[in-house]
């Protein structure tokens, strides 16, 4: 028990900034192979990675009434030592929003 303990008082954990060097952010689109979703593993030094599903039609309830609707499942998995969870979840709400209204990408014509 004491070997452990001083083991652990020894091993210093590197800063956030160290955490990230050369750190990226990779998108894994199984989609296109049909995969509806998919958890990504993130590997050192990804920081982030963005699973996407594919997009496939699936009844919606829209102002009480069944609609069809493109759906696209995605998920992040992200290294907590680097990213923060809510800044996990406000990146994907941002991503959510501009796919689901492109005029905020700037590429309506």
């Amino acid at each position: 028990m004491r070997r452990a303990a001083s083991r652990r008082g020894s091993v210093s954990r590197p800063s956030r900034q160290q955490s990230s060097q050369g750190g990226a952010f990779t998108v894994s689109n199984l989609g296109l192979r049909g995969v509806a979703r998919f958890n990504a593993v993130i590997y050192s030094p990804q920081v982030a990675i963005l699973a996407v599903g594919a997009v496939s039609q699936r009844a919606v309830v829209d102002n009480g009434s069944v609609t069809a609707r493109p759906i696209m499942e995605m998920s992040l998995t992200c290294d907590h030592r680097v990213v923060y969870g809510a800044d996990a979840a406000d990146f994907l709400t941002t991503v959510r929003s501009q796919l689901e209204d492109p005029a905020l990408l700037g590429m309506t014509s």
